[in-house]
């Protein structure tokens, strides 16, 4: 839900514009739309991680790290702002912070097959692929059925020679 918990409701008109303009791939429109949002209603921390979405895919991590800091200050139990601050950290490769946002989720018990997912791209990214590897196996624990998961898989059982258990996870 946009409004991330109890705050004041905004109308499901304005969200609907913006969700419509980003579905669309209008992500210039949305901003402005998302930024007089956040600006009118400044105390709605789904605004905000939807802003640091947005964001995301206008490919500006930086600004979307600061959005979705904006949300948690506001709800800071808010997971998938959490997730999306990780991802943000993972894709400027600042790794550290990115898995100290994965551990946080994996401690609450809010890790689902995504979350698993992202953290075995940042354990990757960190040099950690046998971490990374297990963090999948989680993802497809929680999620048989995940190919992105299975994907990565490939990938990082490639990269430490495991070239037949590679193939396997592939087929």
């Amino acid at each position: 839900a946009l409004t991330g918990g109890s705050k004041a409701t905004l109308s499901p008109a304005d969200c609907d514009r913006v969700a419509r303009l980003v579905n669309a791939g209008r992500l210039d429109a949305a901003r402005a739309d998302i930024n007089k949002l956040c600006r009118l209603h400044p105390e709605q921390p789904g605004l905000h991680s939807l802003r640091g979405v947005i964001l995301s895919r206008l490919e500006e991590p930086e600004h979307a790290i600061d959005a979705y800091k904006s949300a948690l200050t506001l709800e800071p139990t808010f997971s998938e702002a959490l997730n999306n601050l990780a991802t943000a950290f993972t894709d400027l490769k600042q790794y550290k912070e990115a898995l100290g946002c994965y551990q946080e989720l994996v401690n609450r018990g809010e890790a689902d097959a995504e979350v698993y997912a992202n953290l075995a791209r940042a354990l990757k990214g960190a040099g950690q692929a046998d971490n990374a590897m297990e963090a999948l196996r989680r993802a497809l624990q929680l999620n048989p059925l995940y190919t992105y998961a299975f994907h990565d898989l490939v990938h990082v059982r490639n990269e430490l020679g495991k070239h037949d258990d590679a193939t396997k996870a592939y087929q």
